[in-house]
């Protein structure tokens, strides 16, 4: 058996993580756990605030606090799941000026994943860096929406509209 741990970046993520990954890997006897980086404090309800990711070093905290929380438990790794889109560019994150001005977004990932994978520092994480925005991805048949909105069907219905009136007029 073994274990690995996905930190995401949003609520997308996490369900996407929850109701699609988590039963494909259990048949294979690898059980996935998921959590939103924590991003602050909700004063509101008292508690943890997850998701986004506005601070490179909110996200570094988060992991590595995981990683300790389970001190070398056996068969147990950590990956992430985070877009490359608005990723932190402040003084503290590994998405250098350098790694910036790669052209080929494909080189660009993995040079980012690298740098994060050589800032975390364990051996046990593997960083994963999405191109696209993951909800991008759920936009491209609307329909699909409705996995993750049940009660969506209105919303749904009128994303598809504008979409057709938006594609009429630019023939």
């Amino acid at each position: 058996m073994k274990n690995l741990h996905i930190i995401v970046e949003g609520s997308s993520e996490e369900t996407f993580v929850n109701d699609v990954l988590v039963k494909h890997f259990a048949a294979l006897s690898i059980f996935l756990s998921t959590r939103r980086i924590k991003t602050g404090w909700d004063r509101i309800k008292n508690k943890p605030a997850k998701g986004g990711l506005l601070k490179y070093i909110k996200f570094r905290n988060d992991v590595l606090r995981w990683i300790e929380s389970d001190r070398g438990r056996a068969n147990t790794f950590y990956t992430s799941f985070i877009d490359l889109y608005a990723f932190p560019k402040d003084s503290e994150s590994p998405y250098t000026q350098q790694i910036q001005s790669i052209a080929d977004p494909y080189q660009k990932i993995t040079a980012l994943e690298a740098a994060i994978g050589q800032d975390i520092n364990h051996p046990t994480f593997i960083p994963y860096v999405q191109l696209h925005e993951f909800e991008a991805l759920l936009l491209v048949d609307p329909d699909r929406l409705l996995t993750m909105y049940p009660d969506g069907q209105t919303g749904i219905t009128r994303l598809k509209a504008r979409h057709r009136s938006n594609k009429s007029r630019r023939n």
